[in-house]
């Protein structure tokens, strides 16, 4: 699928953790936090963040995030995505920034 370029108009929603998160490994989890090839700083797994994509007056697309998760229901109202890298030492793009998008 192409990608596009869109402005962030504001910064993506910090991940929400619930309070019934269950603190620690998963049962049955051994695998660990990063590869041990990997190199810090750079993105070792990726989360889709869902967005809505319209032309602003200047005629650049601006992409506004959306709170959810693909496929909840707070996340129908979005046209497009972005692949966000995550992890360690990653930071998340800010408002005004370049990021790449995928319309769905």
């Amino acid at each position: 699928m192409p990608k596009t370029a869109a402005r962030l108009t504001e910064a993506f929603p910090a991940p929400k953790h619930g309070s019934g998160a269950k603190s620690g490994k998963p049962a049955g989890e051994d695998r660990p936090r990063e590869h041990p090839d990997h190199a810090p700083g750079e993105p070792e797994f990726f989360g889709i963040r869902p967005l809505r994509v319209e032309p602003s007056a200047d005629g650049v697309l601006e992409a506004t995030p959306i709170d959810g998760r693909p496929g909840s229901k707070t996340a129908w109202g979005a046209n497009a995505f972005t692949m966000m890298g995550m992890g360690p030492g990653i930071e998340p793009p800010a408002a005004g920034d370049i990021i790449e998008v995928e319309f769905l």
